[in-house]
């Protein structure tokens, strides 16, 4: 319900996004097509993107003019590209930090995945087909080995703990059982 409820809220924010953006983008529209219909949500976010950039060019461009015709003292236009490195060191580290977020086992991305990997039940299924295909194998192999080295696989093969008493208490019986069945039976 979690991830739903998460699909959800992503997509309302991205129509949102794109119903304000809707207009602005009618410009861009009238460049690239003369339908506007025949974009997709991929071309326009890209055009977005390339206004932007845009935008933040013409900035640049303002304010070395500025400082070319004597509008702004050397001070100031030093100060404004400090405040732009400052800036861009920031979304660099910022960057960064997401991007080393995203594989976190306790908040990342795949935390999800993660954990459901490392829980209890998990392991409990990983581990059963583990110990059932050992088990078939050395049943198998009973043809071609030694029936004393068979006994002895065998008895060595047991349930590991998973992380819950109670579900290593039944497992560790219930294989301790099959085993001895299996050993009485050979």
């Amino acid at each position: 319900m979690k991830h739903i409820s998460i699909i959800v809220i992503c997509f309302l924010v991205g129509f949102v996004v794109y119903k304000k953006f809707e207009s602005d983008n009618m410009y861009y529209d009238r460049i690239y097509s003369e339908e506007r219909n025949d974009l997709t949500i991929a071309e326009r976010g890209l055009m977005a993107i390339e206004r932007e950039h845009d935008l933040e060019i013409r900035k640049e461009e303002a304010v070395l003019r500025d400082y070319e015709n004597g509008k702004i003292s050397l001070e100031e236009y030093e100060n404004y590209l400090q405040r732009k490195l400052e800036e861009e060191n920031k979304e660099n580290e910022d960057a960064l930090e997401f991007f080393g977020n995203l594989y976190d086992p306790e908040k990342g991305m795949f935390s999800g995945a993660y954990k459901m990997t490392m829980s209890p039940k998990f392991k409990k299924e990983k581990q059963i087909k583990e110990l059932d295909k050992t088990i078939n194998n050395l049943i198998q192999d009973l043809e071609n080995e030694n029936k004393e080295i068979i006994v002895i696989k065998l008895k060595q093969t047991t349930w590991v703990p998973v992380g819950d008493k109670e579900i290593d208490q039944e497992m560790t019986k219930f294989y301790e059982k099959k085993i001895k069945v299996i050993l009485d039976n050979l």
